[in-house]
């Protein structure tokens, strides 16, 4: 049972009512965005909620189970709202959102739990999880809290070490095998040519993050290595420049002859690769 405002229950049961739904979208960076499908801004608790973004809810339904509620949220890409470049860039992956219901003619001063009948109805909240697009268009899957509850979390054997190069499992101290470089010349947004000298092949599989630039904050895994030759998994979202500096991070290929044996970590190493696999298990008798 929600507990609510006296005059915004009231509200609810009149035969004409002022509602909004409203959006509130706030990325891991720290940046928070509001919308509204009001015909105008609105300022709530000091954000101001766009209006007429082209924001289309689809069908949400609650119940009192575990159950996943999951929603849609379209809307047209927009350079003052939502941007193309800032989906590709992963501003929004992972951001919680939280959709709630305001009287215009009353609008809440904050959006807290407290007091403890609040003048807004909290709707629903999740975070965002795929994100679909087309140059003029894009979808976001809302996902519920509940979807964090059907994951499920279990290891397997595998000849592939399933740690990460330098967590706390692995072992490897990462700031000796880190550089700061710049870009030299520009083949494309994946592949450039760096500053510095790194022998072949180490910063495969590594990470590369932007510290200048149109791209700066942004990171993403190394493809591959060659010489002075980075090919990154991911398109870059902006252009790259001459002179942007980065951090690149040494990487591992998860296998014990190669990228353990390089740190010489075998002792670490989180696999099991001398089991045997389905041709052994599934071969007959000789």
């Amino acid at each position: 049972m929600k507990i609510l405002d006296p005059a915004l229950l009231n509200h609810l049961g009149a035969a004409a009512t002022s509602l909004a739904w409203c959006w509130l979208v706030e990325r891991q960076d720290g940046e928070s965005l509001g919308f509204t499908n009001y015909d105008q801004d609105l300022v709530i608790a000091g954000l101001t909620y766009q209006a007429a973004t082209g924001f289309a809810p689809s069908a949400y339904t609650s119940d009192s189970t575990l159950s996943v509620n999951n929603q849609e949220l379209t809307s047209i890409l927009d350079a003052e709202a939502i941007t193309e470049s800032d989906l590709l860039g992963g501003k929004y992956d992972a951001a919680k959102v939280s959709i709630f219901l305001v009287n215009t003619a009353s609008l809440p001063s904050s959006l807290d739990v407290l007091p403890i009948a609040p003048k807004h109805v909290t709707l629903a909240t999740g975070y965002i999880g795929e994100v679909r697009h087309t140059p003029t268009r894009y979808a976001a899957e809302l996902r519920s809290l509940s979807q964090k509850l059907q994951q499920r979390y279990s290891q397997v054997t595998s000849k592939l070490c399933r740690y990460d190069l330098g967590d706390s499992r692995c072992g490897v101290n990462l700031s000796t095998h880190r550089y700061a470089v710049q870009v030299i010349s520009i083949t494309n947004n994946r592949t450039f040519q760096i500053s510095g000298a790194v022998p072949t092949g180490v910063l495969s599989y590594g990470t590369a993050v932007f510290t200048s630039g149109d791209n700066d904050g942004w990171g993403t895994i190394i493809a591959q290595h060659l010489g002075a030759e980075l090919q990154l998994f991911e398109l870059a979202p902006f252009f790259l420049a001459v002179n942007d500096t980065l951090t690149i991070t040494a990487g591992c290929d998860k296998t014990i002859d190669g990228g353990c044996t390089r740190f010489g970590n075998q002792i670490n190493f989180g696999g099991e690769p001398h089991i045997p696999g389905p041709d052994e298990y599934f071969r007959g008798p000789d």
